[in-house]
């Protein structure tokens, strides 16, 4: 096994999931060591839900290897078209990557930035 890949920079007790985001914009904000929540967006035609659905809370984005990053070319369904975006690997714990990789796979995932000292606590007159 290499030292080298792709689950080298995964904490202990993680899988590696590779997620294309909705927003383009979004994944090249990003940077090994953020803490992302991804949440299931919608599909063309469908209606957004009224609940945000969270397929992984705080998962640490990690780095591509280098040399590892996809390439341009086709692979197992084909060619890669402009209109897909870059991939994301992320760290998560193993019960978040089946619900993540479906709907990375056949939906849309959307990230929120979760700052590290914790998500923001509300006071009493919020």
């Amino acid at each position: 096994m290499s030292d080298d890949g792709v689950s080298a920079a995964a904490p202990h007790g993680t899988v590696v999931v590779p997620v294309r985001l909705a927003d383009d914009a979004v994944a090249a904000l990003l940077r090994p060591g953020d803490r992302v929540d991804l949440l299931a967006g919608t599909t063309s035609g469908s209606e957004p839900s009224l609940e945000p659905r969270y397929l992984a809370r705080a998962a640490l984005v990690l780095p591509v290897p280098a040399g590892r990053a996809p390439k341009e070319s086709g692979g197992l369904l084909g060619s890669v078209s402009e209109g897909e975006g870059p991939v994301t690997l992320v760290a998560v714990p193993p019960e978040d990557a089946p619900d993540l990789s479906a709907v990375s796979g056949w939906g849309s995932v959307t990230a929120v930035l979760v700052p590290s000292s914790g998500p923001p606590r509300r006071t009493a007159d919020q």
